[in-house]
């Protein structure tokens, strides 16, 4: 049968396809009885096989399809219970929040915090859930920073307009379903967690590489420098946010795998300088170990996970399989993200990425024979060009 040869060559398309059906089909009817009537025609077509292994062999894959379709839906219910409560459970007015993320501005600074427990009643309550928060104040708030707060949680909510920005599915692939506003006076500081060491360094590192920009630009080409090189907007102004919106430029300012991948290139070609005295495997495994430090340098980022992952994988698996497959190799690194963090898979970011790299390797090759150049420097300006074809 030719579904023989394809699973053989590809099991991670296959397995990826049934795994993300089984996720997408939990979000959207987030009920046992898909996890339940999947596995039971799961173990049916197992049996089935069983006893007829010669006449029916596509029950046998249909049985691993079915299984990994039970196993996205388990793990999309599993990242529910360990970041989502009911809702109609938590209208506590009085909440202690642990600061995850903040960004200070002029007039509503906005963050991410670890409610740490509800106050109701008297009575303290321990709670494992995220909130998006909104505050008004001239004190500053810090990242580690413990508060006791008096609010009114609410569930994050669409506008509904036609075509707008979907915040509710955004929030929630970042394990946050509330959110809540409050001012100077809504909130008293209690205490401040100390950094572990492995924070404190890669804060000092990342402090010393702003610094070294600081010291060579200001200005505009400081903000777009620490946009691009660290990942940090903060200084970006509206003025010149609204000029890469306009060009479509955007996405250049967010480090993801367009960054990752120019930084894994001039390292490689960095490395070939030095072929005599480092073996080729070497230099990728150091290669490597410095994305993933980039990648920490640049506050770990979903979008620069997905990309270093992605390129990690490619780059060691090309390195030291034997029988190499980019594109099985692609799907291997997208079914391992969804198990971790099943809520990529309705990032546009995740979506595009993955979609980017299966154009390059099903059309790469196709659109780079259009044309060939003798001169080498334009042959391989066109090889770039094909890339952004495929």
């Amino acid at each position: 049968m030719k579904i023989v040869p394809v699973f053989y060559k590809y099991p991670f398309v296959y397995i990826f396809c049934f795994f993300a059906a089984g996720i997408f089909s939990y979000y959207f009817h987030p009920i046992w009885q898909i996890i339940e009537i999947s596995a039971a025609l799961s173990i049916l077509s197992l049996l089935i096989y069983l006893n007829f292994k010669k006449q029916l062999q596509y029950l046998y894959f249909l049985f691993i399809g079915l299984t990994f379709f039970c196993i996205g839906a388990l793990t999309l219910n599993r990242f529910y219970d360990q970041n989502f409560e009911p809702l109609e459970k938590s209208k506590s007015s009085n909440v202690i929040l642990r600061i995850d993320e903040f960004q200070q501005k002029e007039q509503w600074s906005k963050g991410v915090a670890q409610v740490c427990k509800t106050a109701e009643n008297g009575s303290l309550t321990p709670t494992r859930k995220k909130i998006l928060f909104f505050a008004q104040t001239q004190n500053n708030i810090h990242v580690n920073d413990v508060l006791f707060v008096s609010t009114s949680l609410s569930p994050i909510l669409n506008k509904n307009n036609p075509g707008d920005f979907d915040m509710k599915l955004y929030w929630e692939g970042k394990g946050v379903r509330e959110m809540c506003f409050f001012q100077n006076d809504d909130f008293k500081y209690l205490d401040k967690l100390e950094s572990s060491w492995f924070e404190r360094f890669m804060n000092s590192l990342s402090s010393n590489f702003s610094k070294a920009l600081e010291n060579h630009l200001s200005g505009t080409e400081l903000a777009i420098a620490k946009a691009l090189v660290l990942g940090d907007k903060s200084l970006l102004d509206g003025e010149t946010r609204n000029s890469f919106t306009a060009t479509g430029a955007m996405h250049v300012l967010a480090v993801s795998g367009l960054h990752i991948g120019l930084i894994l290139q001039l390292f490689l070609e960095f490395a070939k300088l030095f072929s005599k005295y480092i073996s080729r495997k070497s230099a990728i495994l150091t290669i490597v170990v410095i994305l993933w430090i980039y990648a920490l340098l640049t506050g770990f980022s979903p979008s620069v996970i997905r990309a270093v992952f992605m390129f990690s994988v490619l780059t060691v698996s090309q390195l030291f399989g034997k029988n190499y497959n980019a594109m099985n190799n692609l799907f291997f690194t997208a079914f391992i993200l969804l198990l971790f963090q099943p809520m990529f898979l309705f990032d546009i970011g995740f979506q595009l990425s993955y979609l980017a790299m299966v154009g390059i390797f099903l059309f790469n090759q196709t659109v780079t024979n259009w044309f060939t150049f003798k001169n080498k420097i334009a042959n391989y300006i066109w090889q770039g060009t094909a890339v952004g074809f495929a």
